[in-house]
């Protein structure tokens, strides 16, 4: 414990931050920073890169397969509509979209249908984080609107109990149970959420017994 050992190391550092701008703002050590840029590469988003997008995805099926015991494959158009989508969550965001794909998948075939579903519902997410606080701008719906009438355009009204409810979040769990013929195991895992979860969405929304 009180001999020194001589250690050669190398330190691989990753960020999406902008550390030249950190440093000028006093958000980050300029000696710290000086330390780790030896030799800075630059990866581009995988929007950028959508070539890469097919080699991936194969890989994370093949992963996601030996993870859940499957044997799944890629429907026709998968791909190709996998390459089309912007990806602003990157390779992870990728990978967690073939593991949920591969969750609810039938006949050991990601359908077309399923991955468009799960997009569907990233895009919403994706939405949302954009608009920030611009809660003004977000359609709410009133509880009587659960039972299959239409939410009126822009209407800002509470729903009592739960707060805020968005027509996307809505549209979203009634589809993800149209698409799974009511299985909600599967729809859950569509949405990323756990059946728990997505009951509890259900019961709180009034759509538990639709």
């Amino acid at each position: 414990g009180t001999k020194d050992i001589p250690v050669n190391t190398r330190i691989i550092a990753a960020t999406h931050k902008n550390l030249q701008k950190a440093v000028n703002e006093g958000r980050f050590r300029i000696d710290l920073f000086y330390r780790l840029n030896v030799f800075p590469i630059h990866l581009p988003p995988l929007r950028e890169r959508t070539g890469d997008v097919r080699s991936l995805a194969r890989h994370f099926l093949q992963t996601a397969n030996q993870e859940f015991d499957r044997n799944t494959m890629f429907g026709v158009g998968v791909l190709e509509r996998l390459e089309a989508y912007n990806w602003p969550g990157n390779i992870r965001q990728l990978e967690n979209v073939i593991k949920r794909s591969v969750l609810i998948a039938q006949d050991r075939q990601i359908a077309i249908n399923d991955i468009t579903l799960i997009l569907q519902h990233e895009s919403h997410i994706g939405t949302h984080l954009e608009a920030g606080t611009a809660q003004a701008q977000e359609v709410a719906v009133p509880l009587m609107a659960l039972s299959g009438v239409s939410p009126p355009r822009h209407a800002d009204i509470p729903l009592r109990g739960y707060g805020w409810v968005s027509a996307d979040e809505i549209a979203s769990l009634r589809e993800a149970l149209r698409s799974t013929r009511g299985n909600k195991t599967r729809a859950a895992a569509s949405l990323g959420m756990t059946p728990r979860q997505f009951r509890y969405r259900l019961e709180k929304l009034g759509l538990l017994a639709q």
